[in-house]
């Protein structure tokens, strides 16, 4: 799939291994860096299986890292594909990341 970000500062956190690690850790840095690299191998969103990934306000999808922290992701698609329920994973091929934080 492909992975936009919502700006360039959540971008550069999740390209470079040594920003992620300095602000995040190593432990959720190396979490994240396994889940962007599912998120890009996958075809569509419904093909992750890693970090318990999970539909939130019906329209994101959020998988988990490491010590509490989850990434949300929301379909990037000009017309998301809404269903009965939220969005069909199945047919969302991009991606945004919206953050990376704490959950409850």
């Amino acid at each position: 799939m492909d992975i936009a970000f919502t700006n360039k500062s959540l971008r550069h956190l999740c390209e470079s291994d040594s920003a992620a690690r300095k602000y995040f850790g190593a432990d959720v840095a190396v979490r994240l860096r396994a889940r962007l690299a599912d998120i890009d191998a996958a075809v569509n969103g419904a093909e992750l299986g890693a970090g318990r990934p999970r539909q939130v306000e019906s329209s994101l999808l959020a998988l988990d890292l490491s010590e509490g922290y989850a990434m949300l992701l929301e379909a990037a698609e000009p017309k998301p594909h809404i269903e009965k329920g939220g969005v069909d994973w199945r047919k969302v091929i991009r991606v945004k990341v919206l953050k990376i934080a704490k959950h409850d």
